[in-house]
């Protein structure tokens, strides 16, 4: 890089350095361990392209032929079974028959007893993935399948880790291999650019000079390619305001994704039950197709299956089978509908997802079925009505034209007017009433100064409150109005056990324990208001203000019965700032 060429030349000190060259990067270190430079080996593409390519295997499942050779097989397949010598010595297909009772491994779909006959047709071979669970166990996992795994970083100490700033990533031992950015730094920098959700592969860390004249300070920076295209980035530790997770992914993904974007070893976690495994590298599975005497079953038994199997000698009975059934074996998908012999049965979503024959998914591909939207397609059959009676359609909602839609708007709109002018007479009416009760008030006031010559506060408060209880009696016998409301006592003068039967005759019941342990009386229950009745007795608001508007509306009966009492009898009734409600 010539930025680091540059620097080199402007630093006067010798430096012990050594040239290391790797698959990707050419680098000079110094004395310290520190990369001083270091420039990309060539323009090949993606860091792990090769890799990829190399890696790319055929489909799951194909036909190998009808007689093992042994220079296709790696040496972990090769074993010493009666299976493994037959296929390796004979050309299939051939009779075998059973010479001891076998039960599957970990399974009790494949039985087969003492003398069953078997017919060997073709080898078959499938790729799975050779994986290490977080108890030792040798597992191997289809590539096709519906489990989803989470992607783990390779060192253990990282998995859910998060890096605040550059610096913590640098200064981690290990160096971590792939990171995800969470939060990204903003640069004018091209190399300092990044974006959220970008993955990084980290190659090395350099140590860099801050500035050319500069003598003394250096400058740690973290150097490696974005996972997705061929560009470099390199992140100085004055970066702070970046964060990393060790999480490559935010999601969970299918075994064919994360083997298709990423190179072995691979650490993943099983979401639902937090199994982790290690996959290890692609293992073939050399397998013979076989079917039982009698039975519809069609077995896939590998070769290193330990099934005590000894191969019958019938000469017109093997050429027979020779001319007549290798034609059908390429016409057979062995991925679906085949029991596996002699290994553990994968639960769930682990199991393989049968897989289209290639030549035959190619031609359909260029059909006019191929050709079809899948969405139009999911969408027609999910649209498809699957009612039990289809006879009679449901009736459409009776909508009216426009002009009665008019003439019902207009008419609820002189609704909406006349209730507007009869609470706006409302509302003046109710301002002129209690004009009027103030002015009762302070003429009756004025009559007590004028009889006792001066006035005193707490001699005429008592006076007035006897007054006020002789009127209230006098008010309640002798009203003729029977409705519920003249039955019930006087909010003003009400006791603590009669504000109780007041809130059980509005169904607020299981209150009337709080108000009596608050010894709430009439006097005080005028002068609550909403806020106080949801913070101290936890009602709530819509019964709170109902309990409000009664007891407003008693008061204004009360008052209106005093008044009517006043105009019969020609008595005045004083009121003091007890009876005045709050408003």
């Amino acid at each position: 890089m010539i930025q680091s060429e540059f620097q080199c030349r402007m630093n006067p000190q010798p430096v012990s350095a050594r040239r290391t060259l790797t698959k990707d990067w050419l680098k000079t270190t110094d004395s310290d361990g520190y990369t001083v430079a270091s420039a990309p080996r060539s323009n090949e593409g993606h860091i792990y392209e090769d890799l990829r390519q190399t890696l790319a295997g055929p489909t799951p499942f194909h036909t190998v032929g009808f007689q093992l050779n042994l220079d296709d097989i790696d040496a972990d397949s090769k074993c010493d079974t009666a299976v493994y010598r037959l296929v390796s010595s004979f050309k299939l297909p051939f009779i075998v028959k059973v010479k001891r009772h076998f039960s599957g491994l970990g399974s009790d779909v494949v039985r087969l007893q003492k003398d069953d006959v078997l017919l060997f047709h073709f080898i078959g071979r499938i790729r799975r993935v050779l994986t290490i669970d977080d108890s030792g166990r040798k597992v191997m996992l289809p590539i096709q399948a519906k489990q989803v795994y989470d992607i783990l970083p390779t060192a253990q100490q990282y998995d859910d880790k998060v890096f605040k700033g550059t610096k913590a990533v640098i200064e981690a031992k290990p160096l971590p291999n792939r990171l995800r950015i969470l939060e990204a730094h903003y640069s004018i920098v091209l190399d300092e650019s990044q974006e959220v959700g970008d993955v990084i592969e980290i190659s090395h860390v350099e140590r860099r000079r801050a500035l050319p004249l500069t003598t003394g300070f250096s400058n740690r920076v973290l150097i490696g390619k974005y996972n997705d295209n061929n560009n470099t980035f390199a992140f100085p530790e004055s970066m702070t305001s970046s964060t990393y997770s060790a999480m490559i992914s935010d999601k969970s993904c299918p075994l064919s994704e994360i083997l298709e974007k990423y190179p072995f070893p691979i650490r993943i976690r099983s979401p639902n039950d937090k199994r982790v495994y290690l996959l290890k590298e692609y293992r073939d599975d050399i397998l013979v197709i076989a079917t039982h005497f009698n039975s519809q079953q069609v077995l896939a038994i590998p070769v290193t299956c330990q099934i005590d199997v000894e191969k019958e000698t019938t000469l017109a009975t093997e050429r027979l089978l020779h001319g007549l059934l290798p034609a059908i074996y390429p016409l057979l998908n062995c991925s679906y509908g085949i029991l596996e012999v002699g290994r553990p049965a994968l639960h769930g979503n682990l199991r393989q997802i049968p897989q289209p024959i290639e030549t035959i998914l190619d031609q359909w591909k260029d059909s006019y079925e191929g050709d079809l939207d899948d969405i139009q397609t999911r969408v027609h059959k999910r649209m498809f009505n699957t009612d039990d009676s289809t006879d009679q359609d449901r009736p459409l909602p009776n909508i009216p034209p426009g002009e009665d839609m008019k003439e019902l708007l207009d008419k609820k709109e002189k609704e909406i007017q006349n209730l507007l002018q009869e609470n706006k007479e409302l509302r003046e009416n109710d301002g002129k009433l209690k004009e009027e009760l103030a002015h009762l008030k302070y003429e009756r006031s004025q009559q007590n100064v004028s009889q006792d010559g001066e006035y005193s506060k707490g001699t005429n408060e008592q006076d007035i409150k006897q007054e006020n209880e002789e009127t209230d009696k006098t008010v309640v016998g002798g009203s003729a109005i029977e409705d519920k409301s003249s039955k019930q006592v006087k909010l003003l003068s009400a006791s603590v056990e009669e504000v109780g039967s007041f809130l059980k005759d509005l169904r607020l019941d299981s209150y009337v324990p709080r108000f009596q342990e608050e010894l709430v009386d009439g006097e005080l229950l005028v002068r609550l208001d909403e806020d106080i009745l949801k913070e101290d007795t936890g009602m709530k608001k819509i019964q709170a203000r109902r309990l409000m508007l009664e007891v407003s509306k008693q008061l204004r009966k009360e008052e209106e019965e005093i008044v009517e009492h006043q105009e019969v009898t020609g008595e005045v009734r004083v009121f003091t700032d007890k009876d005045s409600r709050i408003e």
